[in-house]
């Protein structure tokens, strides 16, 4: 099913207004886009990269490769009409969903503001692969190899992404996963996380605000094991 045209304009008109500030986009060969199953198949190469890079990869954080790449393929050579690796086939449900939330379940709501709100793949991802919470990677971290390898994870992630939105470092992730283990009866685990919280906020040199109270409570009620 093709999304619906207003959708497809969204993307061409957003890409439109990119391309008078941007550099030219990277060339994919002087041929028209070939097994185009979404986007209209009449669209120019130009267009067809500039949606890509500007809608797709800036909001997953990724670059061509991720979708289109192949082990050992330098860039000149992949050929971008394969449907062979799964990340572009989800890519291509992702769109689509995306066409469908836009285009007939968004409409039904009459106070979206004016221009009303259009969901993007930005919109869930934040400029990352997975568009998961950072107490949800965390927890499942802890849940498969403890809460040592979890504390390694955050501080790489964090070392990654601070600076960008794509996962809130502040007291309530970490606040949040410890709660969950605290109703899981994990509280070493809780008093791991909470510990954790607590050197981050002397570290970052935060003000003490409601989250911190909460942390504090938490992790008396987590030393009791």
């Amino acid at each position: 099913m093709r999304p619906p045209i207003r959708f497809v304009r969204m993307l061409a008109a957003a890409a439109a207004m990119v391309a008078l500030a941007a550099q030219p986009a990277a060339s994919q060969g002087g041929d028209a886009p070939r097994n185009l199953k979404v986007l209209p198949s009449d669209l120019s190469r130009d267009s067809v990269v500039k949606i890509m890079r500007f809608e797709l990869a800036s909001g997953l954080g990724v670059t061509c490769s991720y979708c289109h790449g192949a082990p050992g393929v330098p860039f000149d050579s992949i050929d971008f009409a394969s449907d062979e690796r799964q990340t572009k086939r989800t890519a291509r449900e992702m769109m689509r969903m995306i066409a469908r939330i836009n285009g007939e379940l968004l409409p039904a709501i009459t106070t979206r503001g004016t221009p009303p709100i259009q969901v993007q793949c930005i919109t869930c991802h934040r400029g990352a692969q997975r568009p998961l919470m950072l107490e949800d990677t965390l927890g499942t971290v802890i849940a498969r190899l403890g809460a040592d390898s979890a504390i390694a994870t955050y501080e790489r992630i964090k070392q990654r992404y601070t600076g960008r939105f794509a996962y809130d470092f502040g007291q309530r992730s970490l606040n949040t996963l410890a709660a969950r283990l605290l109703e899981q009866s994990r509280l070493a685990d809780a008093r791991r996380i909470l510990e954790l919280d607590i050197r981050r906020t002397d570290k970052d040199n935060c003000d003490t605000d409601s989250w911190s109270g909460k942390a504090t409570v938490g992790y008396r009620h987590a030393r009791q094991d």
